[in-house]
């Protein structure tokens, strides 16, 4: 789990040139919602390496 980093700036850099729109949407709603209880959103990037 990434919270921070080269790693969590490429991630969040793909996700938003991929979905674009829908993050600013998600964020706006699920975001306030989740703000609402105390919660965070969008803070965190699970990176999962496969090993050979």
């Amino acid at each position: 789990m990434v919270h921070r980093g080269v790693d969590y700036d490429e991630v969040i850099r793909r996700v938003r040139a991929k979905y674009g729109w829908q993050v600013k949407l998600v964020k706006a709603t699920a975001g306030r919602m989740l703000a609402r209880k105390g919660l965070s959103y969008a803070d965190t990037v699970v990176l999962i390496s496969p090993q050979g």
